[in-house]
């Protein structure tokens, strides 16, 4: 269930053409041999740069700055390896990305542009929030058991607690890191409601 997410800021390009392209280069046929003179027309037909094809995010430019509430933590607009985070949120709120991004289904497995409702996304994530803080300890322990250790070879934990036992996480610690990254995306989202103008950000999914 791996998952990266990253905002994209469209300073000087229609954002509703990106979406166009992007749907549009999503398509079966766009991977097979000859598609680029489909794709260069495309482009064209909506009033784009026509080297757009050749920039990373069609010429978008990825918003990416320190958290300002974890500072340590992924940075503001990079949700890159968030899959476990997205697993915890459906475990115990039966609540999976779906539900804060349902714009997102159309590209499924896939990877592509898409704009949500910064606000509804917003409220439900701090719902999701809300709910997680009230998980109890023996729950947590429980998922850290069956979720994370159990992912590590057991050779490998025990030398790590013998030579570096300062390196292993509790589950709540772990968790609670959980948290801080849904606090991230939620400080992602604030940045664009906050800005001048928040239709110049869209959302790149990769899945």
């Amino acid at each position: 269930m791996g998952l990266d997410v990253n905002l994209c800021r469209f300073r000087t390009l229609d954002t509703e053409a990106i979406l166009e392209l992007s749907r549009f280069a999503g398509e079966p046929w766009a991977f097979e041999a000859g598609a680029g003179k489909k794709l260069t027309a495309k482009v064209r037909e909506l009033g784009l740069p026509e080297g757009i094809l050749s920039h990373s995010y069609f010429g978008g430019t990825g918003v990416s700055f320190p958290s300002r509430k974890h500072p340590e933590g992924p940075p503001v607009g990079d949700w890159s390896s968030f899959g476990g985070t997205r697993e915890l949120m459906e475990r115990f709120t039966g609540k999976d990305i779906y539900f804060v991004f349902p714009e997102a289904q159309a590209i499924g497995a896939g990877h592509g542009f898409f704009r949500p409702d910064w606000m509804a996304a917003r409220t439900k994530l701090i719902g999701i929030l809300q709910a997680l803080r009230t998980v109890k300890s023996a729950d947590i322990e429980d998922y850290h058991a069956q979720f994370v250790t159990s992912q590590v070879p057991q050779d490998l934990l025990e030398q790590v607690k013998r030579l570096n036992p300062a390196q292993i996480s509790s589950p709540a610690q772990v968790f609670a890191g959980k948290l801080a990254q849904i606090e991230i995306m939620i400080e992602t989202l604030d940045f664009v409601l906050n800005s001048e103008n928040p239709r110049e950000f869209l959302l790149y999914w990769s899945a």
